[in-house]
């Protein structure tokens, strides 16, 4: 029922991976697809404390769709509408928990050199998980310190990376030369494992940033920090707004702001007014 659904659909890769989950989470309670389920019954089902707002919003717009392909547009659970509730500001992660991050790598080993450099382009590129496991070696230019790959949106973005990540890259290119398997694409594949040498999956990534944050104790590091991380301190470096905005494929300066919703009140205190006025008594 689920593939049948998705492949009338024209989603992109990461939409199709969401609604995947989203809708084996609905038929492991609905076995029949929910042919018989009123909007009281749809309500209740999204309604348990561990689904934020935004979780549910995806869950919502998953099963309207396949509710709609399978049974009909008079399906009663369609008419359900959920006021979505704004979600509480991101913390990007901190200078100190970023110097942690990078210095637990251990170099010595294959993981380590991948973790290390995986890092560098989550931060300088503000990519998302599934543009990670997506960036394939023919995009990758390290002489230009450049690197290009489908974003959200099913669109082509460049992004460039410092002088650091070309390094630590660099390093692990080196490595990946003799475990990735012969004609993989992907830049980042697995190190040991079941598949070893295989390119990583969205899933894949997130263990293993997962594993991080386990391994630091860093409590706010998730995947999606990284590009919060580097919308704040493109920002902290004095990056004007577009530049910053156009390093990291934001199109939007309303969706850009709300990536440094975080900045401390500590950033405006060099502007205070009293502070500017005593400069001058």
């Amino acid at each position: 029922m689920i593939a049948s659904f998705l492949n009338s659909q024209r989603y992109s890769v990461n939409t199709r991976d969401r609604y995947t989950r989203a809708l084996r989470l609905w038929l492991a309670d609905f076995p029949d697809g929910g042919r018989e389920a009123g909007s009281g019954d749809l309500l209740k089902w999204l309604s348990r404390p561990e689904w934020g707002g935004n979780h549910q919003s995806i869950l919502l717009y998953a099963i309207r769709g396949f509710l709609r392909y399978h049974f009909g547009a008079a399906h009663p659970a369609l008419q359900l509408k959920l006021k979505r509730v704004p979600a509480a500001p991101r913390k990007a992660l901190s200078v100190e928990e970023l110097e942690h991050l990078l210095a637990s790598f251990d170099t010595t080993r294959e993981k380590g050199v991948r973790d290390l450099a995986m890092t560098g382009v989550f931060l300088d590129c503000a990519l998302r998980v599934a543009e990670i496991a997506r960036l394939e070696m023919e995009f990758l230019d390290l002489d230009k310190k450049i690197l290009s790959v489908v974003v959200k949106g099913g669109q082509w973005s460049f992004r460039v990376f410092d002088d650091h990540t070309a390094v630590w890259l660099a390093d692990w290119l080196a490595v990946r030369e003799v475990i990735a398997r012969p004609k993989e694409k992907a830049v980042f594949v697995a190190v040991g494992g079941i598949y070893p040498g295989k390119g990583l999956t969205p899933e894949g990534v997130k263990a293993i940033v997962k594993g991080w944050k386990e391994e630091t104790g860093i409590q706010n590091l998730h995947p999606h920090r990284f590009r919060h991380s580097y919308a704040t301190l493109t920002t902290r470096n004095r990056a004007p707004k577009s530049v910053a905005m156009r390093g990291g494929g934001w199109l939007s300066e309303k969706v850009f702001e709300n990536y440094v919703q975080d900045l401390g009140l500590d950033d405006v205190r060099e502007y205070l007014p009293v502070r500017g006025l005593m400069k001058f008594s």
